[in-house]
């Protein structure tokens, strides 16, 4: 099902112009455009979602060469969107956000994954090697739309 968010067409795409905006808008697909250039669109998180989570595993499968263990489960934190309107929720991700804004401390510097062209897309991983630990992927196209996705270890009840 689509929800309404808001991402503005620079945040996806620095060169982006408010005429741009305007083209977008008379296409369809827009909900709302505002004065400052900001676009509303509706989303289909469910799709987003199955992309980042297969992207996230591709990403993890070339940097250590092995496949994402099936005690993972994975989830997405979209950070240019708006609409989580419960402040418990968006203080939650602000933290997220910032703790994962830097590069890995040596322990947890999962790999890298050798992406080529980081003026469109860089990515940085989050966990201990081996699959010793949950693992965070952060995304970023353009510079400036950002994805975090969490790939949470689940343990049986041996350990």
């Amino acid at each position: 099902m689509a929800q309404v968010l808001g991402v503005t067409e620079r945040q996806l795409h620095r060169s982006s112009s408010q005429s741009r905006c305007a083209i977008v808008a008379k296409n369809g697909g827009v909900v709302q455009t505002f004065p400052s250039g900001a676009v509303k669109y509706k989303v289909d998180l469910k799709r987003l979602d199955e992309f980042f989570s297969a992207l996230s595993c591709g990403i993890v499968y070339k940097t250590c060469k092995t496949s994402l263990p099936e005690n993972y489960s994975i989830g997405h934190i979209y950070h240019n969107f708006v609409g989580q309107t419960d402040p418990t929720i968006q203080a939650i991700e602000t933290e997220i956000e910032k703790f994962y804004s830097g590069k890995p401390m040596d322990f947890m510097s999962f790999g890298e994954p050798g992406t080529k062209n980081e003026r469109i897309y860089t990515v940085t991983i989050f966990g201990i090697p081996g699959y010793q630990s949950s693992i965070t992927v952060v995304h970023v196209f353009f510079g400036v739309f950002k994805v975090t996705s969490m790939l949470t270890r689940t343990l049986s009840k041996n350990g």
